[in-house]
Order: C-alpha cells, then sequence, then structure tokens
C-alpha cells in the first residue's frame, strides 16, 4: 500500500477502503450507500457493524438526512443469513454457550498430568476456554507443531482435538458458521445475499481466518465494501494492515482516504486532563464536565460518552454516580442474567443443598432476591413474615446449617418460646404483653419451619443419573415457586424488567434441554455449573442508545461518533492492564499473523480501542485518581495519560513531572473534593449538594463562620452544626446524653417504678449511664450471628453452669452432705460417689439441651470446653462440702425467688418506691445462731469484683447482694441475720468468695451505703443523666468498653470527653457513687 498514493472522499460499490479515524470514514459510508442506491433508491444495502451500538449510532447518524432499506447488523448475524441453512440441512444445530461449556469439561474430564489435578477448578477451565479460542484459529499444521512439544501445551491441543471431535459432527459454533457462510457465497447457495443487496463492512477489528475467507468470497461476488479505520500507531494498525493485505487480491488495491490528521499525528483533537482525589472525586468532575458541556455548548447527552478500561470500579461506579445525578444514561449492562435478580434467585435457590442449607446464605437468598415466601401469608392482609423477622429469629434460635439443624433448633426454640410465655404469665414474672410477644415468636418459628421444609423439598436436585431435560424441569419449578416478579410498591417498569429477566432465564432453561443428546446421565453438580454459564448472557442494557451519556468500554466506543469524550480511570497497570502470559500455551507459537505473540496481539488489541476511543470525538478530557480504589494504594498515570501530556505540553512529561503543569490550561489538578469545588464555577456545578458545598466554601473562605451562613439556619446543617458545638462544650448537653430538660414527664422514669426490675439494671447505670440509656430507654441490642459462635459464650457457660447447679441441688434434698469427722466413712465415700455421677449426670442432660439451642460453637472446642465445665463442676462439690462444714449449714433453697407476684415477696424500696424482683442463686439456713447466706455464682474472673473490699457496692456497680439480703429476710424470716456473698464457682474464679468477710446489711454502715447507692442511680435516670463513662484505661482499651455491645456507637475521643464533661455539675450526683469508677462488672459473666 502506498500511503501517498491519490485519494477520495468516497469509494464506488465493490472496493476496499482505509483512511484514519475520523468522520471522513463515514463520510465514505454514506458515499457507498448514496452509489449503490443511485440506480435504484430502493436498492438494499447492508452495514456490518462492530457492535450493536455502533450499529445504532450509525444509524441514527443516517437517519438526519434519511435513508431507505438500509440496514445494520453484525457479523455473526450475517453469517447465520448466509450460512445457517446448510448446515441446518447437513443437520447440524447451533453451539449455545451453554452446550460449549459442556463440551469443554467433557474434554477436561480426560485430561492427564497436570491438568487432571486441577481439571475441575473453575479458574483452569477459563484458562481452558482461553487457549481453545486460540487454537481455533490454527490449521492442523499447526496444531501438529504444538502439540509436538509435549508437556502441558501438548496436553491442551490434545484436548482441544478431543472437544473439537465432540461437536464437529452434529453441532457448529460462530467460526463453522462463518466458514459455512463463505463456502455459500463462493458457490453461490447463499440464497440471503438478494434481499441484502451490497454488504459494508465498517471497521471490521481483528478477523478470524473464516471471517476474512467470509470478506474474500463477498468481494470475489463483486458484493461487498470494506472500510478500515488505522489510528497512525503501528503496534494499533498491525491487525487492520494485515487484513487489508489478506483482502488486497480480492478487492484490489485499497483506496486511502484524507483526513485534516497527519500520518504521524496519533493523539488529534482537543483534550485535557484531570487529576483527582479518588474515583468517587473522578466521578464528581466528569459529572460537572458533563453538565458544563450541555450548559455551554448545548452538547445533548447523548453526544457524549464516559468510557473505562478498567472494569472494576467502573464498570457499576460509572453508572450509579451518573444515575444519581439525574444525568439519563445508554449502553451496554455490565451485570449477566446470573448477577440478576431473577438469576442470582433462580442460582441461589438450586445452591443452597450442596451447601447444606446454611443459614446466613439461605437468609442472604431470602433478603437480596425477589422471593415468594410462600407461606405465612394471609388472606386479603399483607405477609405476616418477612425475611429480616426470619433472619432475627433464626440467630436467636441458633441456627448454623444444616436441614436437620432447622427442624431441631427451630422446634426447641418454639417451644421455649410457647413454655416462658405460658409459665412467666401463670407466675406473674412477665406481663400479657411480652406472653403475646413470645407466643408470636413461637408462631413465626413454625412458619419458618414449615418453609424450610417446603423449600428443601422443591430445591432438592433430582439423584444423579438423570438427565438434562429432568434437571430443568426442576430447575423451572424452583424458578416459578419462588421466584416473584412483582416490584415492591408500584413500580410498574422494575416489573417489566424482572419480567424479561424471567422470560431470558427460562430461555436458557429451554436450551440446556438439548444436552440430553450429548451426555444423558448428569449429575446437579454438573448441571449448575451449566446453567451458571448460560446465564452469563448480558442481562439489558442501560437505556436506550441516542436518548443519554453512552457509558462503555473503549472496545464498544470503536465507530462510534461523540461531540465531547471522557476517558477514566488512566493509571497504570489498569490503562492498559498488565499482559499475562497464557499458562497453557507458549508465546510466539502462531506465525500465520505480522504480530505473532499473544501479548503482542492483545496490546495491539488494547492500543487499537483506546485510540477508537479517543478518535470517537473531536474534544476528550483523560483522568486519574490518585488514589486506587482497587488496589488501595497511591496510583500512578498510566503511559498514555503521560504520552497525551507530552502531547499538550510539547515535550516529555513523566509521572514525577506532570504535577508541574498544573498552571497549564489542559491540566486540573484536584486535591480533595473541597479543592475542586473551591475552584469550580457556578456553571460547572453538578448538582444541589455542589451548589449548597460550594456556597458554604466561598461563605467560609471569607472568614465567616458556617454555622452563620443561611444554609446553617433550619434543617439537618443546623441539627450538625448544634451536635458539634455541644459535643465539644465542657458541658453534658442533650447530645452526651443529658435528658433532664424531658426527666420530668419521660418514660425512662416512670417505668423504674412501674413493675419490679432487677438489680443489674441499676448496676448498668452505675458502670455507664449511656449504656443503660441504649439498652433500658432506646432498648436497642447487638443480634449475635451463629456461625461466628466458634465456642460457647461467657453469658452463656455461666447460665448452663447455674442450670446444672440448680438442678443438681434441688435434686439432692437440699444438696451435699457435709460430714463432721475428718476420717470419711464408707457411707460418705459411697454418697459423694453417687454425688459425683448424679452432678455429671446432670451436665450431661444440660449439654445436651444446650448443643440443641445452638449455643455450643465448634465441635472441637465444644469437646474441650466440656472437659473444663466438668473439673469446674467436680470442683464445686469439693468447696461445696467445706463451705457447708465450715458455715454449718443446714439446708439449701435454690433460685428463691422474689418480687415475681403471687406467693413470692415483695422487697420495696422505702426511699425511692422502687421494687424489685430478681432469683437468688442460692440460699443457705445455717445453724444457730440461725441465720442465712446468700449466693450468687459467678462463672467468670473475680478481678472486676475487687473493689468490694473498700466499698460494699463498688460504687453501685454490685447490688445484687444488698438486694437478695432485704428479699432473704422475707424468704427466711426465721432466721436473725443475713450475709451474702459472690462465689466464683470455676478453677479460674479459684472457687473465692467475695468480698472476704461478706456483705452484711445488718451493719449500719453497709446498709446506708446500699440504700444511698440505690437512691443515688434512681435519682440519676429520672434526672435523665445518662453520660458515656469509658471507666479506667486498661491493656485493651477504657474498660467499660471492652465487652460493651454499643461499642462502635461511641466517639472515638470517649475518654478526652468523659474527662472534659464529668467536670460538668449535673454529673457530680453519678461521681458521688464511687470518686474513681471501676470497671463494668457485668460483662464477666
Amino acid at each position: 500500500m502506498n500511503a501517498g498514493s491519490n485519494t477520495s472522499q468516497g469509494s464506488g460499490p465493490g472496493g476496499l477502503v482505509m483512511g484514519r479515524q475520523s468522520r471522513s470514514l463515514r463520510q465514505a459510508l454514506w458515499g457507498i450507500i448514496r452509489e449503490t442506491q443511485r440506480a435504484d433508491v430502493l436498492a438494499p444495502v447492508t452495514v456490518v457493524a462492530p457492535n450493536r451500538y455502533s450499529g445504532l449510532n450509525l444509524r441514527q447518524d443516517l437517519g438526519q438526512t434519511g435513508f431507505v432499506n438500509v440496514r445494520f447488523i453484525q457479523l455473526p448475524v450475517l453469517s447465520e443469513l448466509l450460512g445457517a441453512a446448510s448446515l441446518s440441512a447437513a443437520g447440524r444445530r447451533p453451539l449455545t454457550a451453554a452446550l460449549d461449556s459442556i463440551f469443554l469439561r467433557q474434554a477436561l474430564s480426560r485430561a492427564t498430568d497436570a491438568l487432571s489435578e486441577v481439571s475441575r477448578l473453575p479458574r483452569t477451565q477459563a484458562s481452558v476456554r482461553s487457549s481453545f479460542r486460540e487454537l481455533r484459529r490454527l490449521d492442523d499444521a499447526a496444531l501438529a507443531a504444538l502439540e509436538g512439544r509435549g508437556g502441558v501445551t501438548g496436553e491442551t491441543v490434545r484436548l482441544y482435538r478431543t472437544y473439537r471431535d465432540s461437536i464437529s459432527g452434529d453441532w457448529f459454533d460462530a467460526e463453522d458458521l462463518t466458514a459455512a457462510a463463505a463456502s455459500a457465497v463462493e458457490a453461490g447457495e447463499a440464497l440471503a445475499l438478494a434481499d441484502l443487496g451490497h454488504i459494508v463492512f465498517y471497521l471490521p477489528g481483528r478477523a478470524s481466518p473464516a471471517e476474512i475467507e467470509l470478506m474474500r468470497a463477498l468481494a470475489r461476488q463483486k458484493v461487498c465494501s470494506v472500510i478500515l479505520g488505522a489510528t497512525g500507531d503501528p503496534l494499533a494498525d498491525g491487525p487492520v494492515k494485515a487484513l487489508a493485505n489478506a483482502l488486497e487480491p480480492h478487492t484490489g488495491p485499497p483506496m486511502l482516504l484524507q483526513s485534516r490528521e497527519s500520518d504521524s499525528e496519533v493523539l488529534s483533537g482537543e483534550a485535557a486532563l484531570h487529576v483527582d482525589a479518588n474515583t468517587h472525586e473522578e466521578l464528581r468532575s466528569v459529572i460537572r464536565q458533563i453538565l458544563q458541556e450541555s450548559r455551554e455548548k448545548g452538547t445533548p447527552f447523548h453526544r457524549m460518552a464516559v468510557l473505562y478500561r478498567m472494569e472494576n470500579p467502573y464498570g457499576s461506579l460509572v453508572k450509579d454516580e451518573l444515575a444519581m445525578a439525574g444525568i439519563p444514561l445508554a449502553g451496554p449492562s455490565r451485570s449477566t442474567l446470573a448477577e440478576s435478580p431473577v438469576g442470582s434467585a433462580l442460582l441461589g435457590a438450586l445452591n443452597l443443598p450442596a451447601n447444606d442449607f446454611r443459614r446466613d446464605e439461605v437468609m442472604a437468598w431470602l433478603t437480596a432476591c425477589p422471593i415468594h415466601l410462600a407461606v405465612g401469608e394471609r388472606q386479603g392482609e399483607e405477609p405476616v413474615d418477612s425475611p429480616s423477622q426470619w433472619d432475627a429469629l433464626s440467630r436467636r434460635a441458633g441456627v448454623v446449617g444444616g436441614l436437620e439443624q432447622w427442624r431441631t433448633r427451630l422446634a426447641a426454640y418454639s417451644t421455649r418460646m410457647e413454655d416462658e410465655a405460658s409459665e412467666g404469665e401463670r407466675k406473674g414474672e412477665i406481663t400479657e404483653v411480652r406472653a403475646t410477644y413470645m407466643l408470636a415468636e413461637a408462631e413465626a418459628a413454625t412458619r419458618l419451619l414449615a418453609f424450610m421444609e417446603r423449600l428443601a423439598q422443591a430445591v432438592t436436585p433430582p439423584p444423579s443419573g438423570s438427565n438434562w431435560s429432568d434437571y430443568c424441569a426442576w430447575a423451572r419449578s424452583a424458578l416459578i415457586s419462588y421466584v416473584s416478579t412483582l416490584a415492591p410498591g408500584d413500580r410498574p417498569e422494575v416489573t417489566e424488567r424482572l419480567e424479561r429477566q424471567m422470560e431470558s432465564v427460562e430461555r436458557a432453561l429451554e436450551e440446556l434441554k438439548s444436552a440430553d443428546s450429548i451426555r444423558p446421565p448428569t449429575s446437579a453438580d454438573e448441571f449448575l455449573h451449566a446453567l451458571t454459564d448460560a446465564l452469563q448472557a448480558p442481562a439489558g442494557h442501560l437505556g436506550a442508545t441516542g436518548k443519554g451519556v453512552f457509558v462503555s468500554s473503549f472496545r464498544t466506543a470503536i465507530g462510534m461518533e461523540f461531540e465531547a469524550v471522557w476517558l477514566l480511570g488512566m493509571i497504570e497497570g489498569g490503562t492498559p492492564p498488565a499482559i499475562r502470559p497464557d499458562p497453557l500455551l507458549p508465546e510466539g507459537y502462531d506465525r500465520s499473523t505480522p504480530v505473532s505473540d499473544r501479548a503482542e496481539r492483545q496490546a495491539a488489541d488494547e492500543r487499537y480501542a483506546y485510540l477508537s476511543a479517543i478518535s470517537s470525538a473531536p474534544r476528550r478530557v483523560l483522568s486519574y485518581p490518585v488514589a486506587d480504589s482497587s488496589s488501595r494504594r497511591e496510583a500512578h498515570p498510566s503511559r498514555w495519560l503521560l504520552e497525551q501530556a507530552s502531547a499538550l505540553a510539547g515535550q516529555p512529561v513523566h509521572s514525577r513531572t506532570l504535577p508541574t503543569f498544573a498552571s497549564q490550561p489542559w491540566l486540573t489538578v484536584s486535591e480533595s473534593g473541597r479543592h475542586a469545588l473551591a475552584t469550580a464555577t457556578d456553571d460547572s456545578l453538578a448538582d444541589t449538594l455542589d451548589y449548597n458545598l460550594s456556597r458554604l466554601l466561598s461563605w467560609t473562605a471569607q472568614g465567616d463562620r458556617a454555622a452563620e451562613h443561611p444554609l446553617a439556619a433550619a434543617g439537618s446543617l443546623l441539627q450538625a452544626n448544634r451536635m458539634r458545638r455541644q459535643r465539644n462544650s465542657a458541658l453534658l448537653t442533650e447530645y452526651d446524653g443529658n435528658l433532664s430538660s424531658i426527666a420530668a414527664n419521660a418514660r425512662f422514669g416512670r417505668t423504674l417504678t412501674a413493675a419490679p426490675i432487677s438489680p443489674t439494671r441499676l448496676e448498668s447505670w452505675a458502670a455507664c449511664p449511656f449504656r443503660y440509656f441504649l439498652g433500658y430507654v432506646l432498648r436497642l441490642g447487638a443480634l449475635e450471628n451463629p456461625e461466628d459462635t466458634a465456642t460457647i459464650s461467657p453469658l452463656e457457660r455461666g447460665s448452663l453452669i447455674h442450670r446444672i447447679l440448680e438442678r443438681f441441688i434441688s435434686e439432692s434434698s437440699g444438696g451435699v452432705v457435709a460430714s463432721d469427722s475428718i476420717a470419711a466413712s464408707q457411707e460418705t465415700l459411697d454418697r459423694e460417689a453417687a454425688e459425683r455421677q448424679s452432678l455429671l449426670q446432670i451436665a450431661e442432660e444440660e449439654f445436651r439441651r444446650a448443643e440443641v439451642a445452638g449455643v455450643t460453637g465448634k465441635p472441637l472446642l465444644w469437646k474441650m470446653e466440656k472437659l473444663n465445665i466438668r473439673e469446674d463442676l467436680l470442683g464445686f462439690l469439693r468447696e461445696d462440702r467445706n463451705l457447708r462444714r465450715r458455715e454449718g449449714i443446714l439446708r439449701t433453697e435454690v433460685e428463691a425467688r422474689f418480687g415475681y407476684g403471687g406467693a413470692t415477696p415483695e422487697v420495696l424500696d422505702q426511699e425511692t418506691e422502687l421494687r424489685f424482683r430478681g432469683s437468688i442463686d442460692r440460699l443457705d439456713v445455717t445453724r444457730a445462731p440461725a441465720g442465712a447466706l446468700v449466693i450468687d455464682y459467678k462463672t467468670g474472673s473475680s478481678f472486676p469484683y475487687r473493689g468490694l473490699g473498700d466499698d460494699p457496692i463498688d460504687g453501685g456497680k454490685h447490688l445484687q447482694l444488698g438486694v437478695y439480703s432485704v428479699a432473704a429476710r422475707h424468704l427466711a424470716p426465721q432466721t436473725s441475720h443475713v450475709k451474702a456473698a459472690y462465689w466464683f464457682v470455676t478453677e479460674r474464679g479459684k472457687f473465692e468468695l467475695l468480698p472476704e468477710n461478706f456483705f452484711e446489711i445488718d451493719v449500719d454502715a453497709t446498709g446506708q451505703r446500699f440504700r444511698e447507692g440505690v437512691s443515688t442511680i434512681v435519682r440519676g435516670i429520672q434526672a435523665g443523666v445518662f453520660p458515656a463513662n469509658p471507666g479506667p484505661v486498661e491493656r485493651f482499651g477504657p474498660a467499660n468498653c471492652t465487652y460493651c455491645e454499643f461499642n462502635t456507637l461511641c466517639p472515638s475521643r470517649r475518654v478526652e470527653s468523659w474527662e472534659t464533661k464529668s467536670l460538668d455539675p449535673v454529673v457530680a450526683g453519678y461521681l458521688s457513687l464511687a470518686a474513681a469508677p471501676s470497671s463494668d462488672p457485668g460483662q464477666a459473666e
């Protein structure tokens, strides 16, 4: 080809046209159409566009002047029109993507050597699929040469031959179809040619051997033209020139088009560069520029494009940001049918059995997909159940996974709720409202169990070895039964989209039925792999092309034309991407093209797509974010961006020197979102948020306070300023827990005396009033994930030991017998052996109950924990005998209840009119003088209770002994005095009794301190004082925060804030409880 040949602006039919990518290529296309229809305006013309979107773009452009009988299609459609008839006549059927995957995995199943061990891995299958596409381009001689190399390469070629042999007789792929089309044209059997008329290949990309042969055949018939677009870059233009050389003997020498760009100028047109702080700011900047382009130049949205090479994060981020800005979009959807709501719902359901119905996966499926709950609905009413309700319920029931666990734990939870509601209401321990809630919870658990039973039946696959049709019927049944296409609310457009997705999924299932002729017996695993592959088709498009900003990858923009284009993510390593070598095929194996190495061919294709993208518009902006969101590291400008910078600067520009050109009009560097807004003009602001932030920045730049701006006079900004100001003040405010302004009539004050309360509720306020506010006033609480439970929690462990000891002592008629003699008799030894056996038997029964409840964690860790608990229980037996001997215990009552109404005594604090309720773990009656010993079991560390030696209530954080002592007077009126202690009944707690000298409420100082503590706490709660007290800073942080479930809700500067706020006089009452607050013992359990 001679670059200096005479040129023209058009070409008649039957030729090869070549020129720089510019408007002149379109003019050449219009010229060919006009020439074809010169004699007959209705003469058909078919334009073969690079892709669907470039075809639509060409059609809309041509429509500006009007056209008749011109169709725009893609090469696969042309091949089908010309070659499908001959293949169908030969009894061959089209090979769909799903069937192709089946054949590929079938071939891989015969792998030997290194590939056999990894043949079932998805990455292996993806690599083999890519290598097979490469091998499809080679002839038999090249394949034989590769196979002769042996090793992994030889094995790959052998598997490829197996794969091709299995499909060549009855099936045809795209290459077969195109080859058949070329043969039909050559033989004069392509009947569709008459309807297609003159065929124009517009900007064909890298062509396969069959595609080249089809163009040659059409050229020889003088019924086609080929328009090739060059970029001026030798690497990028390599495939274009190779195609021109292959076609030239059949089309004649190419007609070279003139353009305004010189052959040496690769980066022509108007360009600008943007450097932004991160991808979010990069998108905000693009939105501002798009709106400015629309306002200043009047460019319609459909004449603009936002393009990228990095699918992650731009594939979804661009769409989301532009949609939120209210800018209409167009272009291909990046999501597949498998990722669509309908597709993911079906795949999620069918994969549940293989994953053993894991609770987290079942709930993720329910909450993320449009699912029919199938049960729990009432005629004429809204569903009584919801996925979020079932999620919380299944967590409380302790379900982790496995159908048997769903059955046992939901049934056990339902029964437990019913029993506790019935028993609690009968004994007066709970209100009628609480009982109703618990019964409703039991009913919901029953409905969830019914749903899971039906779901398990529906998604359990046919037996292995069934036909593909059986599996398709199974999948379709699950699709119809559980996937909903009805959008929530009145959103017909969403319903319509879901219905289209449903139809596409059903078509994919219908296509899979044909696999019966390939491999009739199959398995659920094989079927799900094939179905997943079948659903990799695009889920749709973003919007109508020509109605909004076009958003896509560089490659899709080939052949399109805009007025302005933005190229995003121009970072090194991402644009262009690093070319990874083929793990199965060697480099340089293909000598059939000028660019033979696979890496070079990929580099050429990447470069061509990029240069095509920048050639699609006369104005372009290249941008890159300094922070790479994908790697979370500092990003560097792409060499392609630096190439454009060098062209603009007229000198070489490198990564380190780029910022020095910030004063140039073609480079904008935004150090942050604040900086971008400060330098933005009013007509470039993206939306109301941009406008408001810009006004605030201008206001503060003049030295005025943001809080005095008119925008801060009302609304959320006013509240935010007030919160910041008051939290930074030295006073305890409504934003820190001071609710004194509403305390007089507040519910949190009235409820204290409305019904009996537990002493631990008051202890919570004493440790941290803000925790009390969150837990008891707002009624917040963390919801545990049973999947995260590695071992039994300290709280569940303590409850378990409590139940074991309660049963043991009550079933032993008051507990073990302590012998006064040092030498134990045989009878005593026998009695002790029987007690040990009884205790361990009770422990095993309670262990099983805990396992059914799902609170024990991983089996191996639970097995080890059971050994520890057994040791603690046997240690308790030993220490209990010593205690009984030392204190002269006569009899023991367990779980002595008070404050629950009925026969239980009422415990009233006269000063505050506060009524208490609770259950004493153990109440012992001792010898003369008759006394009562109150024991409260603890199973954690005794360290948080050391303060009892100095203060009998430890700053109000340990009130149980005082309340229980008052209750003991009513429960054992015949006793003359009461003493109490916490007993740490584990080896970890060293079976210690605290306080060492017991808590004796009859001692004046102790009783007075207890009553003062209760009064102070009640007054603080009723006054609405709820400061956040983090406690002293210890090894793992503030003591009160270490195990607090609300830890993440408090500010990071909580210690400094408390030091300041604690000086407010309103906190003085709280501080009077203890001069130096210690950690919260409530978490030790």
